[in-house]
């Protein structure tokens, strides 16, 4: 039901606009309705295909019409001023997300390395130095440096501090070294404590900036709608009066571009009140 009804919203508003202007006019908005609506409305078809000939609907294809719905919800960021706050303040930090998750990755890619050098093939169900020991009664045996892959999901575990004195002391009892310590506080230090944190300061302080850039639009956009004040009307009267007073005698007082309020209509009289005065001026 809600499917035609946007199929019909969408398909009026291309008629009436023509096809160029619809793909041009707001174009993120009407694109994404057109391929929002049809490609929803194309799989709902399948779906009822599929009922009429009894035959089984791939899930895959209702996930996809779930989705698609879902999606709709992003239309409405607009309209809703908190969450048009966070989509901008999401597309504000986008090169800054980007930024630091390059810092990230590189990072990732060092330590990983690094873990690979230090302790591949140090971690295995069956080594004695981890019998009896917190990593092997969580079945951690996944979190290894055995090899590369491994290393990263590792590395990712230690960055959301999950249990990572559990893995440390376990790299440290299978490498036999305290020095392996070092390896995971140093990555702890540079990822959690530097650069996680100089991005949770961006984004602060961004939340702030964007907040009153929203503000002022709002702002701005209530002065324009505003009427003119007592202050703009009575300077507007009295630059009319000026022009009446002192300008030449052949001037059209009707054709003057005069908006002068009923207040002050009864205070100094119409626009012929003020031509007899002007003619009585010698």
């Amino acid at each position: 039901m809600f499917s035609c009804f946007y199929v019909a919203t969408v398909t009026l508003k291309l008629a009436v606009l023509g096809p160029e202007r619809f793909w041009h006019i707001s174009p993120v908005r009407n694109r994404f309705d057109f391929f929002n609506v049809y490609g929803c409305f194309m799989a709902e078809l399948a779906c009822i295909y599929y009922g009429v000939c009894k035959i089984r609907v791939p899930p895959d294809l209702l996930r996809g019409v779930l989705l698609l719905h879902i999606m709709r919800i992003v239309r409405i960021l607009h309209y809703i001023q908190p969450l048009k706050q966070i989509a901008t303040f999401v597309v504000r930090l986008a090169s800054t997300y980007y930024r630091m998750g390059m810092i990230l990755v590189v990072l990732f890619y060092i330590y990983g390395l690094l873990g690979e050098q230090f302790f591949g093939g140090l971690i295995y169900s069956t080594n004695p130095d981890l019998a009896d020991t917190a990593f092997a009664q969580a079945n951690y045996w996944s979190m290894n440096f055995n090899d590369f892959n491994s290393g990263m999901v590792t590395l990712f575990v230690i960055m959301v501090v999950n249990n990572w004195f559990v893995i440390t002391a376990a790299f440290i009892r299978a490498a036999g070294t305290r020095w392996a310590a070092a390896f995971f506080v140093s990555f702890y230090l540079l990822v959690n404590m530097i650069v996680l944190n100089i991005l949770m300061a961006l984004i602060i302080d961004c939340s702030a900036t964007v907040q009153q850039e929203l503000e002022q639009e709002a702002e701005e956009e209530e002065d324009v709608t505003k009427e003119p004040s007592s202050s703009t009307i009575e300077y507007d009267y009295e630059a009319v009066l000026r022009r009446l007073l002192l300008e030449d005698e052949d001037l059209d007082v009707e054709q003057l571009p005069v908006r002068i309020s009923a207040a002050k209509t009864q205070d100094y009289g119409s626009t012929k009140a003020l031509a007899k005065k002007r003619a009585s001026v010698p």
